[in-house]
């Protein structure tokens, strides 16, 4: 059986921990979230083999501690496991919230052709470690990564955002001249917009989330084309 018990649970150092998405790897599963080490949360990713208990060969002893830059602190989000990569999606925190994309092979060691040591980290104010504000992440055909969030405006509202990231981990100088392309102002709404999470279609690329409307929080599914210009 999985685990003898049916069940994984990882006594982690610390004690406080948490996942909050997964995908399979190599026929296990790989779990990404966060843990508390030092004060500080830390973004975490966790591969197991298909017994259940953790995988020696991944990163140290089958966890591993994702690089923040110069940030001191984050969570992993969303994961997407390809054929010979590992994309990671979250927030790091340097003082303010940043979305961050991480690119690692399937042993767990950082790409370091991509970002800075396999970490890149995008521009803009994105407060995603607050009630209901996740990180999206979807990878197209040709290995380009998508990924919605929030960010802060001028006026200091929230808009939803979608950003397209080149596989060497630069941002696509097609898409909304390097992105992210912004959206706000729904109908009848006056404040913030965060999109959650995003699945590509043919032609269209569809983002669900959220929509300030003067005094509650609404439902939005967006429909936007592969290439907006807004």
């Amino acid at each position: 059986g999985f685990d003898a018990d049916g069940v994984f649970v990882d006594g982690t150092p610390t004690g406080v921990a948490w996942f909050d998405d997964l995908d399979l790897a190599a026929g296990a599963p790989l779990a990404v979230g966060a843990e508390f080490q030092g004060g500080q949360l830390q973004p975490l990713a966790v591969k197991l083999k298909p017994d259940g208990g953790l995988d020696a060969d991944f990163g140290n002893g089958g966890r591993v501690i994702l690089p923040l830059g110069s940030a001191s602190s984050g969570e992993a989000l969303a994961v997407h496991v390809g054929d010979s990569y590992i994309l990671v999606a979250g927030y790091v925190n340097d003082g303010k919230s940043h979305v961050a994309l991480w690119r690692l092979g399937l042993d767990g060691a950082p790409d370091t052709g991509f970002g800075a040591d396999g970490l890149l980290v995008l521009d803009g104010v994105a407060p995603a470690n607050y009630y209901d504000a996740r990180v999206g992440l979807a990878v197209d055909g040709r290995g380009r990564s998508w990924l919605t969030a929030g960010l802060e405006n001028a006026a200091g509202d929230l808009d939803m955002a979608v950003w397209r990231v080149l596989p060497s981990g630069e941002l696509d100088p097609d898409f909304c001249g390097g992105g992210p392309c912004t959206f706000a102002g729904l109908p009848g709404g006056n404040g913030d917009d965060w999109g959650n999470d995003l699945i590509l279609a043919e032609g269209a690329v569809y983002v669900g989330g959220w929509s300030w409307n003067g005094s509650d929080r609404d439902v939005v599914i967006w429909k936007l084309a592969l290439t907006p210009v807004r």
